[in-house]
């Protein structure tokens, strides 16, 4: 399908332009003249909890808005304005002056679909045809059905796999084809869902087209969609006046991350922006909005940027996204994928017959993607993927690998122990808290010790550097200005921990460590424990791990008959005294690699925390991530993991363990 449509375009004569409009229809979606609501499929928002998932499916900014307009919103809200309706010159003003235009040629729009359909609405007359291209925005043919009219959509010239080009020959005929029949054009650059933009010469050798047509007959509006245009491709928004009938439709949703509000707008010749204000409904642009899109305008520090340009903060979140988005296109290439156009917030990939199982992997580990597969012919076996930040783009990056990719060829597996094979949220981290607290109030920071929670340990973990428990404590007191002798650290926290030690949950059981032993993968153990305790662990009648003969545990007064048979033998324990250098430093792996009698390439190591993957990655061995007891998936910990250099982050041990044997 894709084969003939491209032959139709390289055509040059009259006739092999004609041809190409008759193939092109043959893929069409040509909706009937009387569109009944009972046949409309509608644009269907699944309910979620925003507070559990990563969205990358709608293509807003996973990042939040930022504090400045957050602040802004703030301000709005007071009980005159929630009571009043509000006038919307000001913002109109700067967002003529955004897009270098004036004023009257602006229109507010409640979010840029309200202001695609009022075109429609206005100019697309009952009967008359809207040529448009797909794949495309859903929405056109939606509203032109609504009005009693079909849609030509002419299909895009699929270059390469999720490689999408503009069909100009095809669309030039169309024109000519369609004669008086024709009621509008519109075209989507950046276009959604292929992500590639409509070159600037394309789009007006199409407004050009329409110029010479407007000789003998009415007029037909040039709509342009250029929603994503901050991200790629080339505006034609100079061009308003000059071209009769051009408009050009933008948002704040996507770029200003501002999908909350509803914002867009309208460019277009000022006379016919002021016929389609009497079309609009009055009021339409709620007090919020315009608050936070006047502010949106401006910089951080509320200076004016020049015309045409874009507010600091703006080009600076733009430029991000575009780092990003290089990121993820570079990580889907190295998995084998085939990545499409670089020009929005989005990726469309071709995963082939993967498109059902991979999006359904990532909603079970709480990303959200758009399978477009079945939206269009052309579309099949197609994935989109929206744009995060460098963490979420890391840890996309390893859902779709554990999804997609087998592991490499192993013949050994490393694991950390805390957080990883037990759960210390009642031992180590309790230890942490209750001595960093009780070291406070001794040095009459009472209510600083008050403020020592779980979520404080975790947070200082999380940065990385504090694998050892003393020096996370000995850390969080000098942020204080607490400066005991480690002595009394150490002496502090171990008598605690001594009270704890034994409850500490095993979170995997001996049938989880059947494949890697059907495998013959060796195994051992790295861990910044000191040796005796994680020794003591691995001797308890619930461990599903033992000791071999070269880690006799007998010195250390409880020896191999207190293991409950049958369990899993441990060729190598690296405890803390051990290591030379501690984690995130990779000289216990290394240690621990070289007596399993393996190359750190052919090892994996399973933790929990940034240091387990930094480590990991130093040593060269497989980083495997996993949620420690308590994470979530949209804490913030799989990114952390994955920016740390984990390949694969898993809900827990037992699916770790899984995948590595898969």
């Amino acid at each position: 399908m894709a084969s003939s449509a491209s032959s139709a375009s390289s055509a040059s004569s009259a006739s092999s332009a004609s041809q190409a409009v008759h193939t092109a229809t043959a893929l069409s979606r040509l909706l009937p003249t009387a569109l009944r609501l009972d046949d409309v499929g509608g644009y269907g928002v699944d309910a979620f909890d925003r507070t559990q998932i990563l969205r990358l499916d709608v293509n807003e900014d996973p990042r939040g808005a930022p504090a400045h307009l957050l602040e802004a919103a703030r301000q709005s809200l007071t009980a005159h304005g929630l009571a009043t309706y509000p006038p919307p010159q000001a913002l109109q003003a700067a967002l003529a002056h955004l897009s270098g235009r004036a004023p009257e040629e602006v229109l507010l729009c409640n979010g840029g679909d309200q202001g695609l359909e009022l075109l429609l609405r206005a100019y697309l007359q009952p009967g008359a045809t809207l040529l448009t291209h797909a794949p495309g925005f859903d929405m056109f043919p939606l509203w032109a059905g609504l009005r009693g009219c079909p849609t030509l959509a002419l299909p895009l010239r699929l270059s390469a796999p999720a490689r999408f080009e503009f069909d100009l020959v095809a669309f030039l005929a169309a024109i000519d084809d369609l004669g008086p029949a024709l009621g509008a054009v519109a075209l989507v650059t950046p276009n959604n869902p292929t992500g590639h933009a409509i070159s600037r010469a394309d789009v007006l050798a199409v407004a050009e087209r329409l110029q010479e047509r407007a000789c003998t007959l009415p007029p037909v509006p040039l709509v342009v969609d250029e929603t994503y245009i901050d991200f790629g491709g080339e505006t034609v928004a100079d061009l308003i006046g000059t071209l009769s009938f051009l408009f050009v439709q933008r948002s704040l949703s996507k770029s200003a991350a501002l999908a909350g509000v509803r914002l867009g707008y309208v460019l277009g010749p000022a006379a016919e922006i002021a016929r389609l204000l009497r079309a609009a409904e009055p009021f339409r642009i709620n007090r919020l909005a315009l608050a936070v899109g006047l502010r949106a305008c401006f910089d951080v520090d509320g200076g004016r940027p020049p015309p045409a340009t874009l507010p600091d903060w703006w080009r600076a979140r733009v430029g991000e996204t575009l780092e990003c988005r290089d990121l993820l296109a570079a990580g889907l290439r190295a998995l084998g994928l085939a990545v499409g156009a670089e020009d929005s917030n989005f990726l469309l990939v071709d995963v082939g017959a993967r498109h059902a199982t991979l999006t359904a992997a990532l909603r079970k580990d709480g990303i959200w993607i758009r399978d477009r597969d079945g939206r269009h012919p052309l579309l099949a076996g197609c994935v989109r993927i929206g744009v995060g930040d460098r963490g979420q783009v890391a840890r996309t990056l390893c859902a779709i690998r554990r999804a997609i990719a087998a592991p490499q060829t192993l013949r050994a597996v490393v694991f950390d122990m805390d957080g990883t094979l037990v759960d210390v949220r009642g031992s180590c981290l309790w230890a942490i808290a209750e001595t960093v607290r009780a070291l406070l109030r001794e040095a009459g920071r009472h209510d600083d010790a008050a403020a020592i929670d779980a979520a404080a340990v975790d947070a200082w973990k999380a940065q990385g550097g504090l694998n050892n428990d003393w020096d996370c404590e000995r850390a969080m007191l000098a942020s204080f200005g607490v400066t005991p002798p480690q002595d009394a650290i150490v002496a502090r926290h171990q008598a605690l921990y001594a009270e704890a030690i034994d409850g500490e949950p095993w979170l995997l059981d001996r049938g989880d460590l059947d494949g890697v032993v059907a495998a013959g993968l060796s195994l051992g153990l790295c861990t910044g424990r000191p040796r005796a305790e994680a020794l003591y662990t691995l001797a308890r009648a619930d461990s599903p791990l033992r000791i071999d003969g070269k880690n006799d545990v007998a010195g250390y007064g409880y020896g191999n008959d207190r293991y409950a048979e049958p369990c899993v033998s441990l060729g190598v324990v690296v405890g803390l005294e051990d290591m030379t250098r501690q984690k995130p430093a990779p000289d216990g792996l290394l240690q621990a690699c070289a007596a399993l009698g393996v190359a750190p390439s052919a090892a994996a190591y399973v933790g929990d925390s940034v240091d387990d993957m930094r480590a990991a990655v130093g040593a060269g061995c497989l980083a495997v991530g996993v949620l420690a007891p308590g994470a979530a998936w949209n804490d913030g910990t799989a990114e952390r993991l994955a920016l740390a250099g984990a390949s694969v982050v898993c809900r827990d041990i037992k699916e770790a363990l899984q995948w590595l044997v898969t």
